[in-house]
């Protein structure tokens, strides 16, 4: 299952934090803002890059190489500082969601905007963004955009300023309007699975 993750950053990385809380694993987070490295300082892997995404997507390093365990069932693929040093294209996209999927059952991709990339999303979970999903084939979750009528709206993210502060140390236990949306998310995974489930044992 890849999930996609894009528009407002605060609003990404508290989403993102809990999902890796709550989802099965083996997961994956795959960074694609190239512009800072917030996501790994979240989980406090800032300091273990050696060789990030465009790296590998260049053939500079393997997969493995280019992969942090940040806990037992749970890696990063971080981002690069220098963009512009390689044009991501869409066979690698391709090429990449073929490789991740032999190794892990969920695959978070962060990004600022996902409509270049949405090709490859089953979900796409989009915060605080006007961008509009109207042409992908993903499942589409709004949280907080005015325009709702592109997917299911999860609801609004609060306080993410002063939680943002605290990212660190962030928990679902401690941040229940983050449970809220986050329980919202899977409840629809799971109303899902089980409408299949109840169809293929006929």
């Amino acid at each position: 299952m890849i999930i996609g993750i894009t528009g407002e950053e605060k609003g990404r990385i508290l989403f993102g934090k809990a999902l890796t809380q709550s989802l099965d694993k083996p997961l994956c987070l795959v960074n694609l803002n190239h512009k800072n490295r917030n996501l790994e300082i979240a989980f406090e892997m800032e300091n273990e890059v050696v060789y990030d995404i465009l790296d590998y997507l260049k053939g500079d390093c393997s997969l493995y190489q280019s992969t942090l365990e940040i806990q037992e069932g749970i890696d990063l693929i971080p981002s690069s500082y220098l963009e512009d040093k390689y044009s991501i294209l869409k066979e690698d996209m391709a090429s990449l969601k073929t490789e991740l999927e032999k190794e892990y059952q969920y695959i978070l991709f962060f990004a600022e905007k996902g409509s270049e990339i949405q090709y490859v999303f089953d979900q796409w979970i989009i915060i605080d963004s006007e961008e509009r999903g109207g042409t992908s084939s993903a499942e589409i979750f709004e949280i907080g955009k005015k325009d709702r009528e592109q997917g299911l709206y999860l609801g609004e993210m609060k306080n993410k300023d002063r939680v943002y502060k605290e990212i660190k140390k962030f928990s679902l236990e401690k941040e229940e309007e983050i449970s809220s949306l986050i329980d919202r998310f899977q409840r629809k995974e799971r109303v899902k699975r089980s409408f299949f489930q109840r169809l293929f044992r006929r």
